[in-house]
């Protein structure tokens, strides 16, 4: 297994991880960015390459999923989630936007609007309750803090979504591959595509 990260501090907690797992040899834990097209050319092909809401945040998602995708041998599989793009879009490209060049006081507020708006805002008082209760019980169930999580939804950027139809479109005529299953689901929309003996990875359309 090969696990690879272009940001540090990712790749120290997966080390992290690997070492709490008795710091098996089959594990290999490496620092890069999958637009790299040198360092990608150095990864052995794998039989499943995965990358769950990653893709759309490097600033180019068609060549981060061409290069992903390359990694994949006949026979492999391919499986990714990546964010859809619907009406709403634009809107959350600008809010990502201006909370990245916000300053700290700003982006606290905007935290805070955010969470108001998306949980407390209700004129129902269970549904106040409930959504209490999912936020001191948010580190328990997803395993991460509250409002780390809110800060990387709204600091997210680069963020490219794209339609299922982009996707499977540019995955099977463009790279070759077979959709296997599309699963929709709350932003992110998870593929699974597979390549066939013979079938080679092209290059990213214009």
């Amino acid at each position: 297994m090969v696990s690879l990260d272009v940001d540090s501090f990712s790749v120290r907690a997966t080390k992290w991880v690997r070492e709490r797992a008795g710091s098996p040899l089959a594990w290999e834990v490496h620092e890069g960015s999958i637009l790299d097209p040198e360092f990608v050319s150095h990864l052995e092909p794998a039989d499943i390459v995965y990358s769950w809401g990653v893709l759309h945040h490097t600033g180019n998602l068609w060549e981060a999923i061409r290069h992903a995708a390359g990694r994949v041998p006949p026979g492999g599989l391919f499986y990714i989630a990546l964010y859809e793009k619907t009406p709403e879009s634009p809107y959350w490209i600008d809010v990502k936007q201006r909370y990245n060049r916000a300053s700290a006081p700003c982006k606290r507020f905007m935290e805070l609007g955010y969470v108001y708006r998306t949980f407390l805002r209700t004129k129902s008082p269970a549904i106040f309750l409930r959504n209490l209760r999912y936020i001191r019980d948010y580190r328990a169930s997803r395993g991460m803090a509250f409002r780390t999580d809110i800060r990387d939804w709204l600091g997210g950027w680069p963020y490219e979504p794209a339609t299922p139809a982009e996707v499977t479109g540019f995955c099977e005529g463009t790279l070759g591959l077979k959709t296997v299953k599309v699963r929709t689901g709350e932003a992110n929309v998870e593929y699974l595509f597979a390549r066939g003996n013979g079938i080679s990875a092209g290059s990213t359309p214009r």
